[in-house]
């Protein structure tokens, strides 16, 4: 729904979330668990490209930022968070 919501309000011309690697114990718990969320052409695309390319860490990431916010909240563990540029997609 996070993602959703930054398409709506243009930050990407399009997006999606997957999960990458599913809990290591079934239940409530999401403990574990690993997501790829992927944006076209997003409107941070070429000042993040630019920083990558320096090899400077990227402080443009709001996407990130506002997930791994949303997650501490609920209580979770946000751990080796990390955002990249391919060609027009934000990683």
């Amino acid at each position: 729904q996070l993602c959703v919501l930054f398409l709506i309000n243009g930050f990407a011309f399009d997006g999606s979330a997957v999960i990458s690697k599913e809990a290591a114990t079934k239940g409530s718990s999401a403990a574990g668990t690993e997501f790829i969320i992927t944006f076209t052409a997003p409107c941070t695309l070429w000042s993040g490209k630019a920083l990558q390319l320096r090899k400077v860490k990227v402080t443009n990431d709001f996407f990130l930022k506002t997930a791994s916010a949303l997650l501490r909240r609920a209580g979770y563990v946000v751990s080796n968070p990390s955002v990249k540029y391919t060609s027009n997609q934000e990683i």
